[in-house]
């Protein structure tokens, strides 16, 4: 009991260190991209194919893990299928997850969604050479505006700051009501 309270000084400072240093990763990603690109040629040159990465890749990432747990049987299906909507936004799904359906769906919120994003941070290059720059998008999801933005970037090089900006922020607001919804679509 004590130890909580002693090292929660240290867990606070490295808590803020860590929001630090992601602020530092966005400002020094975004300071890249704009040094190489005019703002206003990046946005003319986004197609409006670009606008449906966010919900291809979430329709697909749902519909794939559907028909991989309820074929296999493996699991408890339902719930990691909404697992998979998170896309990457491992904090409110868990969080969502937990108070909706209970502790160990909340788990697996957290995990799937954490290592969707430790994938995409480790294996960005590799899945823009095989797939192509907009995979790393989808397989990013809402992490491709924070996280997993430099990765982004430098798989897709710079006119993709604004595509990963935007794939985040889309699927950042879409996830959580998304989630509230399909918990209690499973839940009837």
């Amino acid at each position: 009991m004590t130890g909580r309270y002693f090292l929660q000084g240290y867990v606070d400072a490295v808590d803020n260190a860590g929001t630090i240093l992601l602020y530092l990763l966005m400002f020094l990603a975004g300071a890249s991209a704009g040094m190489e690109m005019n703002i206003k040629d990046a946005i003319k040159k986004i197609d409006p194919g670009s606008i449906a990465i966010p919900f291809v890749s979430l329709a697909g990432s749902v519909l794939f893990t559907a028909i991989v747990f309820k074929v296999s049987g493996i699991g408890k299906s339902n719930e990691l299928i909404v697992a998979s909507a998170g896309m990457g936004y491992y904090s409110i799904t868990s969080a969502i997850m937990l108070k909706g359906i209970g502790a160990a769906a909340g788990f697996y919120g957290f995990t799937v969604n954490y290592i969707r994003e430790s994938i995409t941070l480790v294996f960005a290059q590799a899945i823009s050479k095989v797939f192509g720059a907009d995979a790393v998008l989808a397989a990013g999801g809402a992490t491709t505006m924070d996280t997993t933005l430099y990765p982004a970037v430098r798989a897709g090089g710079p006119e993709y700051a604004l595509k990963a900006l935007v794939n985040g922020i889309v699927l950042t607001v879409t996830v959580p009501p998304l989630l509230v919804a399909m918990i209690k679509w499973i839940s009837r």
